[in-house]
């Protein structure tokens, strides 16, 4: 695999996620919408941000394209330190690309709200919790991707020239951070609600350190990639 490549799967993290972040404010969702808004309220934001929200649209579907590209990447480095038997670089690449649902799902009906905001309120305001749901809710894809890369850089110890070994347990720590948006299906205010600080600002921080951590630690592991 020319090293060029896949240093370019590295930087499509920092793409994926840079384009993520662009169309959450292009649609003016960024900080999250309460879910505590009613059916008029939001009606009523989707036809002022209507023309946003399809920009948007297709800026988070792009950024899952990307994202795809950078788990492939890091299941690559995961298979030099695994050798034959790559359970953990497989795995993780299989949830990663799950995990890509989870990017384009929600811009599609960010997409469908806006392509008729006229619509039946009771319409809308289901895609609008289907839409922020499917953002915060399905934590466990993206966190047993992170467990099966710790798990896979600390099975291998003397492997010492891929990911370092601090790595490993970062990704297991970074899995149980997700976990705490398991709240959000049973709370519409407070600390615990898809825009709380439990339910979102944690998971969101600690997936964004993620990015950027196996960014560089993957462009790391790259630059010391023989090909063999």
């Amino acid at each position: 695999m020319n090293n060029g490549f896949q240093k370019f799967g590295a930087w499509c993290g920092m793409i994926s996620a840079n384009i993520f972040f662009a169309g959450l404010l292009v649609g003016n969702i960024f900080p999250p919408m309460p879910p505590s808004m009613t059916g008029p309220e939001v009606q009523a934001f989707v036809m002022e941000n209507a023309f946003g929200l399809k920009v948007c649209s297709l800026l988070i579907m792009i950024s899952g394209a990307f994202a795809g590209i950078f788990d492939a990447v890091i299941c690559l480095q995961l298979r030099r330190m695994e050798g034959n038997r790559p359970m953990g670089a497989y795995s993780q690449l299989a949830l990663g690309v799950a995990n890509i649902t989870y990017f384009v799902l929600p811009g599609v009906l960010l997409g469908v709200m806006a392509f008729r905001p006229d619509r039946n309120v009771d319409s809308l305001y289901a895609l609008f919790d289907l839409a922020w749901l499917v953002t915060t809710f399905p934590w466990s894809v993206g966190a047993f991707q992170c467990l099966c890369c710790g798990i896979a850089i600390l099975s291998h110890p003397n492997v010492t020239n891929v990911y370092p070994r601090w790595v490993g347990f970062f990704n297991i720590w970074i899995a149980i951070g997700m976990t705490t948006s398991s709240v959000v299906m049973f709370f519409t205010t407070g600390p615990f609600a898809w825009n709380g600080i439990v339910g979102f600002w944690i998971p969101a921080t600690v997936f964004g350190l993620w990015m950027v951590v196996m960014w560089w630690t993957t462009l790391g592991a790259i630059k010391t990639d023989d090909g063999k």
